[in-house]
């Protein structure tokens, strides 16, 4: 099909899911751009496309993100969380805490963090504005599900470490 290697779309949809441990593998230039292009083949709220996308690379700006990141878990991850994580690790639960928390700790260390945002209008009569919430909400959604599904066939052999 148009020089694709073969693709199950639905294997994709039922086994695509976050990816918390990653290689530090660089990923190529040309595979970021690709993948964020899949992201934005689909349909979006009156073809209004309010999306962004913030491709970080730099060391510095990995950290500047991990650093905020590391902060906002540390509110998430209460002391209800920690006593889970604590007292039943192999629960569902437990084992979904103890992966965001290894998350956190080591986002940084991604080879590449990509931001889908939702861009604001910049014509004269509707400067600064966003788009309306609902549609740029379930726009960005929908993006970032496509930006997963692209690069899950990709990213599951040469960048996923699974245990």
């Amino acid at each position: 099909m148009y020089g694709h290697p073969p693709f199950d779309l639905f294997e994709a949809i039922y086994t695509t899911r976050s990816m918390r441990r990653l290689k530090p593998d660089p990923v190529p230039p040309a595979l970021i751009v690709k993948v964020i292009e899949a992201a934005t083949m689909g349909p979006s709220g009156s073809n209004r496309q309010p999306w962004i996308f913030l491709v970080v690379r730099e060391p510095e700006m990995k950290e500047f993100v991990a650093v905020r990141y590391r902060a906002a878990w540390e509110r998430y991850f209460t002391p209800a969380a920690r006593e889970i994580v604590a007292k039943d690790p192999a629960s569902p639960q437990g084992r979904i805490l103890r992966s965001a928390k290894y998350l956190a700790e080591h986002v940084g260390e991604a080879p590449v963090l990509i931001f889908a945002c939702v861009k604001r209008y910049n014509d004269r009569l509707r400067a600064g504005n966003r788009c309306r919430m609902r549609c740029s909400l379930r726009s960005r959604t929908y993006v970032s599900r496509r930006a997963a599904m692209a690069s899950a066939p990709r990213s599951r052999p040469a960048y996923d470490v699974r245990g």
